[in-house]
């Protein structure tokens, strides 16, 4: 992180470097943020977060700046390793998110010529607006951790986890709510399958909040990461459950 001295244009400012040495820098002004190539400080994206989800804005991008859009897969890497950077510093007036359209994971999008990609902390009542479900997804995942822990009834930490996604399943199954789903599995041809068969890949719970927004819960019990191959595979799920999904906001749920 970098902090300039002075008059700025903005309230945060991320450096993010790969290990090739690119960096992105993502400038956060309120809810609007800005992604900047770390070495040239071309703009490559501007996006606001809004209730609805993660909305792009224009900018002005000179001749010689690369198209936003043959470097928006770069910028989901860069933007998920600043999630992770964030989500595990999450405290109880904040919450770390990740908002992005869903043609970031998809080939050759169709229109739009910028990515809106939006990354880093937001009040509480902003992720409420957003995803209106998740104060109660947060009191479910702790009261299921806190009686699986008590129970005893595990050996490893595998164990541990497995209990805790079904026992949540189990509640949010019996809400028998359309819009709001859980452990939802899909084979390797993506296609919908039984509760965790093998070779298949789960999602932990979706909420279909406003028209076009899917929000992802992704449950943390230990020190697992959000990986680009995973946020692909959520993304791609979430579109294919919820037709129609247009922007995707991915939230880390760690129990406390």
């Amino acid at each position: 992180m970098r902090i300039r001295a002075g008059r700025r244009d903005y309230d945060r400012q991320d450096i993010v470097t790969a290990p090739d040495g690119q960096s992105r820098v993502f400038e956060t002004s309120g809810l609007t943020q800005t992604i900047r190539d770390g070495e040239t400080g071309a703009v490559l994206g501007r996006s606001t977060f809004t209730a609805t989800g993660v909305e792009p804005e224009a900018f002005a991008q000179p001749a010689f700046a690369p198209p936003a859009v043959r470097v928006g897969a770069a910028i989901v890497e860069f933007a998920l390793g600043l999630y992770t950077y964030y989500a595990l510093r999450n405290d109880p007036y904040s919450r770390t998110v990740l908002g992005l359209s869903a043609q970031e994971f998809v080939p050759n999008p169709q229109g739009g010529t910028n990515p809106a990609i939006w990354v880093g902390p937001i009040s509480q009542t902003m992720l409420d607006a957003a995803c209106k479900r998740n104060g109660q997804v947060e009191k479910i995942t702790n009261k299921v951790t806190r009686r699986v822990r008590a129970s005893g009834l595990y050996r490893t930490a595998q164990e541990f986890a497995n209990r805790v996604h079904f026992e949540i399943h189990q509640i949010v199954e019996g809400m028998n709510d359309p819009n709001f789903k859980s452990e939802i599995s899909f084979d390797a041809k993506q296609k919908l399958a039984k509760y965790g068969p093998p070779g298949s890949v789960r999602l932990d719970l979706l909420e279909s909040s406003v028209p076009g927004t899917t929000c992802i819960y992704d449950y943390k019990t230990g020190n697992a990461k959000l990986t680009l191959k995973r946020a692909g595979i959520l993304a791609a799920m979430a579109s294919k459950h919820f037709p129609g999904t247009v922007r995707i906001i991915v939230t880390q749920v760690k129990p406390r």
